[in-house]
């Protein structure tokens, strides 16, 4: 119980981090296109 609830705390970071990421990136990308 304790395992899961860990990983889906990480996998709720991770995922939040990736998307900043992607946004960030789709950022970039609308200033140079």
């Amino acid at each position: 119980m304790e395992e899961t609830n860990r990983q889906k705390k990480i996998g709720g970071v991770i995922q939040r981090d990736l998307a900043e990421i992607l946004q960030a990136h789709l950022r970039d990308a609308g200033k140079t296109g």
